[in-house]
């Protein structure tokens, strides 16, 4: 329900079908932004760089970080 956000989603090398997942649930929505890396760096360095990336390029003025299996509901 909530409508300003910035979501970042570290794709850090998955060799599942996460790629092909994300692009079918975000589509063209700009809220949504991958950064997919080509080898795993490891999951303390994929979030660091999103933090970063959050607080630098989009002036983040909240963080939230949650994995892969972490569920919210609509609203949290």
């Amino acid at each position: 329900t909530c409508t300003d956000f910035i979501c970042l989603i570290g794709d850090n090398a998955s060799t599942d079908r996460t790629a092909e997942i994300i692009a079918a649930q975000v589509g063209e929505d700009p809220r949504f932004q991958v950064q997919r890396h080509p080898t795993n760096i490891g999951g303390q360095r994929n979030a660091f760089q999103l933090i970063d990336q959050a607080l630098t390029r989009h002036g983040a003025e909240y963080v939230f970080l949650f994995g892969g299996h972490d569920l919210i509901t609509m609203n949290y």
